[in-house]
């Protein structure tokens, strides 16, 4: 049986919008590293004002482009003035990893262990760190957190298919991942298969 790509663990970038509902995930279908833009509720931590709200949105589409530096730059300036806002500082989190700061990422997520970017984060900093039981608290965690959260499912479901070699836990996970995903991912779906006619 072959192996699910494994460097498909999955970064969650938040953004905040001005309109206060949620909406529907988009998904990035390039390389291995997927980055997701959500929109969660402004009142979920300290309030951002308009101009910073779409300063942190451009920084995500930076990152989604994968042009790091116009994305530091922006979240640079961003953190500076609002380190205690999640969304900022968890996104920051996330550009610090992608710049191999891990160890800087780690603490800022550290400080935000209830918002499921963090959670996803600290998961793939354990998991960088060998710390697979560790890592799968972290997914575990920000499912818990956020049970909508499409990208949590998936790296939880890497962990069960390529260390537990759980299938029927994996496939659960995998199958919660595509559920909410809101786009098409034909490889995942195509490896869930697989590991069904596996069982």
């Amino acid at each position: 049986m072959k192996k699910h790509n494994f460097n498909g663990f999955k970064i969650t970038v938040i953004a905040i919008l001005l309109a206060s509902c949620a909406g529907q995930p988009t998904q990035d279908n390039t390389a291995t590293n997927k980055v997701v833009t959500e929109k969660p509720p402004v009142t979920a931590s300290v309030a951002l004002t308009s101009d910073q709200q779409n300063q942190l949105f451009k920084a995500v589409d930076h990152l989604q482009n994968n042009e790091i530096k116009q994305a530091e730059r922006i979240l640079k300036s961003l953190f500076k003035k609002s380190a205690n806002n999640q969304h900022v500082a968890s996104n920051y989190a996330v550009l610090l990893y992608k710049t191999n700061k891990t160890q800087q990422a780690k603490k800022i997520a550290q400080t935000f262990m209830q918002n499921t970017l963090a959670q996803n984060l600290l998961g793939l900093i354990a998991l960088d760190e060998q710390q697979i039981k560790q890592a799968e608290n972290h997914f575990l965690t920000a499912i818990k957190h956020d049970n909508k959260n499409a990208l949590a499912y998936y790296n939880a479901a890497l962990i069960y298919d390529t260390y537990h070699q759980n299938i029927q836990q994996a496939v659960r996970f995998y199958e919660n991942y595509l559920r909410l995903l809101g786009t098409e991912d034909k490889e995942t779906q195509q490896w869930v298969e697989e590991l069904k006619a596996s069982l």
